[in-house]
């Protein structure tokens, strides 16, 4: 009986030190879970998003010049603006292009898009400041 035992014993110390080298092997040898996308996928979704924004920032330039309330000046200060804030997002955009990690091309992407958003919310308050004010002299000046 005791020769039973301690072959059970020797067969249990063995079973488990099987399964500690092997989980111990396994887990050594798991590999990390690639990247949701890749480079050229955030490259190209990035694009899209900034030629998005682009022809945005060229409407509401188009709507600028448009305005029959802003002053030749007024104007020309937010076109110019725009105009900046184009090539701000256009050289953003060539710097997604030129990342060469899915990490780096994601921050500049985001960073790209989320300043080129502020300065286009900024430009619109302007413009309307400038309307509001252009509208409040004229109600002035018919009392």
């Amino acid at each position: 009986m005791n020769k039973i035992v301690i072959a059970a014993a020797t067969g249990l110390i063995a079973i488990t030190s099987a399964v500690g080298v092997a989980g111990s092997a396994s887990a050594a040898t798991t590999a990390p879970t690639p990247p949701k996308h890749t480079l050229a996928q955030v490259q190209s979704a990035s694009a899209t998003r900034t030629d998005k924004l682009i022809a945005h920032l060229g409407a509401f330039e188009a709507r600028v010049n448009a305005n029959k309330t802003l002053t030749a000046d007024q104007k020309s200060d937010v076109v110019a603006a725009l105009e900046a804030d184009v090539h701000a997002v256009q050289s953003g955009a060539a710097k997604v292009a030129a990342d060469t990690t899915v990490k780096q091309a994601a921050d500049d992407s985001r960073e790209t898009l989320r300043t080129g958003r502020a300065k286009e919310r900024e430009q619109a308050e302007k413009v309307r400041a400038d309307v509001h004010a252009d509208h409040d002299a004229a109600k002035t000046a018919k009392k």
